[in-house]
């Protein structure tokens, strides 16, 4: 006769054997507490092992995701990381994809500043002008060429679509 502790509702795998596994597991665990010699388990060993082998995980995942930048991204950690400290790595996988061709659009202004590749990056580019240390009429005429050049002139300002169906530049008076 089966005993109730012996299956779970639902359960075709008897918990006996479940028990005896997750046992097992906390003996594994177990054996690896530092303990002194009447089996007291001691603190401060236990914090520095428990750091020691978190720093070991920490490092061994950081080299693994800078391996994965570079082979992503064809570029050394360096000059990674040089880019990293004014942007994200999606930001750099998205220029990367319209300089190199794969997504349709340019860069408004000079150091692949300025990526549109949507009418909303039309707008965003718009909108962030005043920011920038280039010369804004510049990037201006840039980002109305781009627009015009995918057609992506509903991300420009209704002003600026005025000023253009009037047959002038676009730019601000």
């Amino acid at each position: 006769m089966m005993n109730l502790r012996d299956t779970l509702i639902g359960q075709v795998i008897p918990v006996g054997d479940l028990l005896k596994k997750n046992k097992e597991k906390r003996e594994k665990v177990e054996a690896l507490i530092p303990k002194d010699r009447d089996e007291y388990i001691v603190g401060d060993d236990i914090m520095k092992e428990i750091m020691g082998r978190r720093r070991a995980r920490f490092a061994e995942a950081k080299t693994n995701k800078m391996t994965h930048y570079e082979e992503r991204f064809g570029m050394k950690f360096s000059e990674l990381e040089s880019f990293a400290e004014n942007s994200d790595m999606a930001e750099l996988a998205y220029r990367k994809a319209i300089k190199e061709g794969k997504i349709k659009g340019d860069f408004a202004g000079e150091d692949m500043s300025f990526p549109i590749a949507s009418a909303d990056d039309v707008r965003r580019a718009w909108a962030s002008i005043g920011r920038t240390k280039q010369d804004p009429d510049k990037v201006m005429r840039k980002i109305i060429k781009i627009a015009k050049k995918f057609n992506w002139e509903s991300g420009l300002p209704q002003t600026v679509k005025d000023r253009l169906k009037a047959g002038k530049s676009g730019l601000p008076e």
